[in-house]
């Protein structure tokens, strides 16, 4: 394992419109390539531009300093724009900052000798900014003081990938990342200081993740230590590095299973999709049906911090759900979700309290007309017409795929 200490120009990724999986404003990768060497890992597709992904990791060792230049930068209240209030204050918004794995795991084995990840914790504490954590790494407790107090004055999610029951198979898959148990463990320990947090369980690998029992142990995991939700999704090939490696270790520990995989992914679609309809198991489905069944959420929990504009915040939670049902559970066109996700890409950069607005007769000139009667309806009754009659499609479509399989 080789370590570069490298020094970043920037730091921060902004994501342009609402995010309804990973519900951050920013994302970071403190490190570039990753020692944990998941044979599936997205990071290892050429448009990442990390070659030697699993053997030299880069190390922004500047990456606190950059971070504090560019918070001087977007944080709210800097903006003059945000300061000219009309009779209905904008919303002010603390932005969501993710630490979590595009090209590695900010909690991998090089984070022990930098502590990149724990000084980016202590910048955020200081700027009173919330924090999205996603790891496969247990080493996420050591920094569990500063956590909790991230916590107390906004907010701190932390999220596991889970994706293997049999430890097995996830040495195989998951070679050098803490062990499922570990994961379940951690997350049990920071639910009990009040942090919040859920498990990703993603990407379901066919075929062999994608049974009954590794998916219900998953849930069943996850209940005991008290997560938030568990939101499942199937697994990405995009042709080149990434696939001809996951295809590599399929042979030499699954062979069996090779020829089904290779003739899912045959198609070389450059998202590194599969041919949907010819997947064994609709993970999503299956999985919603089995969080349901537990009384666990199925889908991830956006917070909020103190100060925040709680009609809004249900409106945006709403509108976002609607958006990840219809696109990626559904299959809907983007005509069909479109608005609900602008609509919740306008909430997400600050709007006035929506509730006032509504109360004094001025809605219509906070939200478009194509969502005005879906929006009146969330504020009056926490719900509407649209979204009860979505997620009885995502019921329907759940129960319909358990039955398939049982």
């Amino acid at each position: 394992m080789f370590y570069e200490e490298v020094q970043a120009r920037s730091l921060l990724s902004k994501r342009i419109v609402a995010d309804a999986w990973f519900h951050s404003n920013y994302s970071m990768n403190v490190y570039r390539g990753c020692q944990f060497s998941c044979a599936y890992c997205d990071g290892m597709a050429e448009h990442y531009h990390v070659d030697n992904f699993r053997e030299h990791v880069r190390v922004k060792i500047n990456a606190p300093n950059v971070l504090e230049k560019e918070l001087e930068r977007i944080l709210p209240g800097r903006n003059k724009s945000l300061l000219d209030y009309t009779e209905l204050k904008p919303e002010y918004k603390r932005p969501i900052i993710g630490i979590s794995g595009g090209v590695s795991d900010s909690y991998q084995q090089a984070e022990k000798k930098y502590q990149i990840t724990r000084k980016i914790l202590e910048v955020l504490l200081r700027h009173k900014l919330p924090v999205f954590l996603l790891t496969k790494s247990d080493l996420v407790l050591r920094d569990i003081d500063l956590l909790e107090d991230i916590n107390k004055q906004s907010f701190a999610s932390v999220c596991f990938t889970i994706t293997l029951m049999d430890e097995n198979q996830k040495k195989i898959y998951e070679p050098h990342s803490s062990s499922t148990e570990d994961r379940f463990n951690a997350l049990k320990t920071l639910r009990s200081k009040g942090i919040r947090g859920g498990v990703m369980a993603m990407p379901i690998i066919p075929f062999i993740g994608d049974s009954i029992e590794n998916m219900m142990g998953i849930v069943n995991e996850s209940k005991k230590a008290n997560s938030e939700f568990v939101l499942f999704a199937g697994m990405t090939l995009k042709p080149g590095r990434q696939k001809r490696h996951f295809l590599e270790t399929l042979s030499r520990n699954n062979p069996e299973k090779l020829s089904r995989i290779k003739e899912l992914y045959s198609n070389e679609n450059r998202y590194g999709s599969p041919y949907w309809d010819k997947m064994p198991v609709n993970v999503m489905a299956l999985g919603h049906k089995l969080c349901l069944d537990e009384g666990i959420n199925p889908r991830s929990v956006r917070h909020s911090c103190p100060g925040a504009y709680v009609p809004n915040h249900e409106v945006l939670q709403v509108l976002l759900d609607i958006k990840y049902w219809m696109s990626s559970f559904l299959g809907k066109s983007k005509r069909e979700w479109s608005k609900f996700h602008e609509g919740a890409s306008l909430i997400e950069r600050g709007l006035p309290n929506l509730k006032t607005a509504l109360e004094m007769g001025k809605l219509q000139e906070q939200i478009h007309p194509a969502l005005l009667n879906e929006v009146k309806e969330i504020l009056k009754t926490g719900s509407c017409e649209t979204y009860q009659r979505i997620q009885a499609e995502v019921n329907e479509a759940a129960r319909i795929e358990y039955d398939r399989l049982n």
